[in-house]
């Protein structure tokens, strides 16, 4: 998820208008979009349609959002080299960037594609998703949001 996350926040010329400091962060995953994950596939490939609904069901609901904190630095917001993980897999392209919106896509060989979009709210809230496909074609969305905790990421 973390890329996801980093994909989103990338910057060119402007600067995303946040504030730098510890931010939390919230992913919530589609409940289609668990099929999609290698590990469930291979769990589940077996099963007959009843079951796969049943587990599909359950797992959406132990899943849930996901939170995280992320410290989001002054530099990272001036550039985007420090904010994607390095990644050879993975072609990210900026496709709007303003203070206020930023739209990426993402290419990652034989595993995802899809556009990512992140809008800010407010200098301390932003939301967004990344709507996409895995290797299969099977779509995947993501839904995130994330607001600003403090100045100190300590």
């Amino acid at each position: 998820m973390k890329i996801f996350i980093a994909t989103l926040i990338v910057l060119n010329t402007y600067a995303l208008d946040i504030k730098p400091g510890l931010w939390e962060q919230t992913v919530t995953l589609d409940a289609n979009s668990i099929m999609s994950l290698p590990k469930v596939k291979e769990q589940i490939k077996n099963l007959p349609k009843e079951q796969v609904q049943m587990v599909l069901s359950m797992m959406a609901s132990q899943m849930g959002p996901r939170k995280s904190e992320e410290c989001i630095t002054k530099e990272m917001l001036t550039d985007p080299a420090k904010l994607i993980p390095k990644n050879k897999e993975c072609k990210i392209t900026i496709l709007k960037n303003t203070k206020e919106l930023l739209t990426t896509s993402l290419k990652c060989d034989g595993k995802i594609s899809g556009t990512a979009k992140l809008e800010r709210s407010d200098t301390e809230n932003y939301s967004g998703n990344f709507l996409g496909k895995d290797a299969s074609g099977k779509e995947m969305k993501v839904a995130f949001t994330g607001a600003f905790i403090k100045s100190n990421c300590k």
